[in-house]
């Protein structure tokens, strides 16, 4: 449905040469900012980054979307964590908040949504390679898989919508480990904790259910 959707991530060498970036045997993880924490608020080490070349037209901008989302056990509500990263892997924006949902599926498609929202708000010219650990919304997105279910067709709709408006996009499906930071931070929007805001040289944005 839209173009490079679902890609597989090949192996790629790291731009940004200060950050002593090792690369994993998979040869397409970096270690960016070393900051990250458990759903326990305990420091975890590096945080690993997916990272691919991707060619854009030039004079135009790439950022990276990364989402993340979980029901917890509040009935209802959901955790929603953002990170948005400039090409070199450095965090430009982040936000984490609550969100109503009653599944982990529609709580993934809470923080695509919101996620797509920062970007317009912020970089509506921007390239966006969007990384999830959603496998659903990521065969949603390619049209391998039929929205089946009826409370997801109004987001599924909205993230189209939002999608259109980019000047490109991409979806690309990564492991949980490689999503560490956006998930910390959907855990921590849940639980109400701060651990991870004295961390952050970036301000905290705030969305809007």
């Amino acid at each position: 449905m839209f173009g490079g959707a679902a890609a597989t991530f090949g192996t790629g060498k790291h731009p940004r040469a200060d950050c002593a970036a090792q690369w994993s045997a998979l040869g397409n993880v970096a270690m960016v900012d070393p900051w990250v924490f458990g759903c326990s608020g305990q420091f975890a080490g590096p945080e690993l980054f997916y990272w691919q070349p991707v060619a854009v037209a030039e004079g135009t901008m790439k950022i990276w979307l990364q989402i993340d989302a979980t029901p917890g056990n509040l009935a209802g509500r959901a955790g929603l964590g953002l990170v948005i990263r400039q090409d070199d892997g450095a965090i430009l924006r982040w936000a984490m908040q609550q969100a109503p949902a009653d599944t982990n599926n529609v709580a993934e498609y809470q923080a695509l949504v919101h996620g797509l929202r920062l970007v317009q708000r912020y970089y509506p010219q921007a390239n966006v390679i969007c990384l999830t650990d959603s496998l659903l919304i990521v065969d949603h997105l390619a049209g391998r898989c039929a929205v089946r279910t009826p409370h997801l067709h109004p987001l599924h709709s909205l993230a189209c919508q939002l999608i259109s408006r980019c000047v490109s996009f991409r979806v690309v499906h990564i492991r949980r480990a490689y999503n560490r930071l956006a998930d910390a931070l959907a855990w921590e929007a849940l639980s109400g904790t701060k651990a991870l805001v004295q961390w952050v040289n970036t301000p905290q944005e705030h969305l809007y259910e």
